[in-house]
């Protein structure tokens, strides 16, 4: 399967529905553990996202711009960490047309060493960068 810019913004689109299908469940399980608005604020970043006029932009540009909004809309810490995660993982796409496998797994470690480095985070701490 070929995942291009547009590819991936319908993967994007998806995300996006079932974040919003589960925003209570996550804010739930934000709840015991912080302030229970992570559903809510994820959501609102993704729905910024969907907004991006992404036909205009090859992958690098697209995951940066992913970063920027996902710093500006989503609140708190997680905001921060998820956008300067996705820049720091958009290089792993400079001067392609599509994700590649290798690529891809390019960008995973990208953005797990940011979550690692910003979040002052190792494994096995409970925090999202186990997830990664």
């Amino acid at each position: 399967m070929k995942i291009d810019v547009n590819k991936f913004n319908s993967i994007v689109n998806n995300i996006y529905s079932e974040l919003k299908a589960n925003e209570d469940f996550i804010s739930g399980l934000d709840q015991s553990i912080g302030d229970g608005d992570h559903g809510y604020n994820i959501v609102r970043g993704f729905n910024a996202v969907l907004e991006l006029n992404h036909t205009s932009m090859n992958l690098e540009t697209y995951f940066m711009q992913i970063g920027r909004t996902l710093m500006a809309k989503v609140g708190g810490a997680s905001g921060p960490l998820y956008g300067m995660s996705f820049m720091k993982g958009a290089s792993a796409f400079k001067g392609l047309d599509e994700i590649t496998f290798d690529s891809f797994k390019v960008f995973v470690n990208n953005f797990a060493a940011s979550l690692e480095l910003l979040g002052k985070v190792q494994l096995n701490e409970k925090t999202m960068y186990d997830i990664w």
